[in-house]
């Protein structure tokens, strides 16, 4: 099934194992020496991207081309689309069922306009660990990215060098329950993401209210 049906694909081999094992790293000793918005036992870094130099690639990669062709081919051919300066870094993180548009909300839109065709804005997420042999990866409800409805859940089985797109407005979840992943393997788990829109009203609200979300997150950073 197609993108536009399903609203997430997984890029497969979008890093390479060399890449994996040099962010861990990277994001261990961050994390370990650095201020992070701290929650339920996990750190998040909000708007890291362009702004955290100590990060190396993961401050950049949203300006590659690597990561730009490969988000070209998730919009039409005549959409031109634009980095939302919207980018996020959660460590051992517990998120539950949500869709991805408290920023539109934040920025002054309006909930009912995310249906709108031309309200596209797309997430590229990193998940810098192995999800084939458990269920702490992302799970999707597949198609609700078109309307305010619920389908049956699946779990994509991502590997640590795969890219996950995915339409903000689909209902979908991080790990839940206990124990957390970190507590079962031993090692942090990464999850970061990048958000990109079409360039037009829509990703502008969105982009209006990411920046306000990840400032007002920024300020209780320790």
């Amino acid at each position: 099934m197609s993108f536009d049906t399903l609203g997430f694909e997984v890029v497969k081999n979008f890093l390479n194992k060399t890449e994996v094992d040099l962010f861990r790293d990277v994001l261990d000793k961050f994390l370990q020496n650095e201020k992070s918005f701290k929650t339920n036992g996990a750190r998040i870094v909000p708007g890291f991207a362009g702004r955290t130099p100590l990060l190396g690639q993961l401050n950049t990669l949203h300006t590659t081309e690597r990561m730009k062709k490969t988000i070209a081919n998730f919009f039409g051919e005549e959409e031109e689309f634009i980095f939302l300066d919207h980018s996020d870094l959660h460590q051992n993180q517990m998120t539950d069922w949500h869709r991805d548009t408290g920023d539109y909300q934040k920025g002054g839109g309006d909930l009912n306009e995310i249906w709108n065709p031309q309200c596209k804005i797309l997430k590229a997420c990193i998940l810098l660990q192995d999800h084939i042999d458990n269920d702490k990866g992302l799970w999707f409800q597949p198609g609700t990215h078109t309307s305010n409805r619920q389908s049956t859940a699946i779990h994509a089985p991502t590997e640590s060098t795969d890219l996950i797109v995915f339409d903000q407005r689909i209902a979908h979840r991080g790990q839940v329950g206990l124990p957390r992943y970190h507590e079962i393997y031993g090692k942090n788990r990464y999850l970061i993401t990048y958000a990109f829109g079409v360039n037009n009203r829509y990703s502008e609200i969105h982009r209006r209210g990411a920046a306000r979300r990840q400032n007002e997150q920024r300020t209780y950073m320790s």
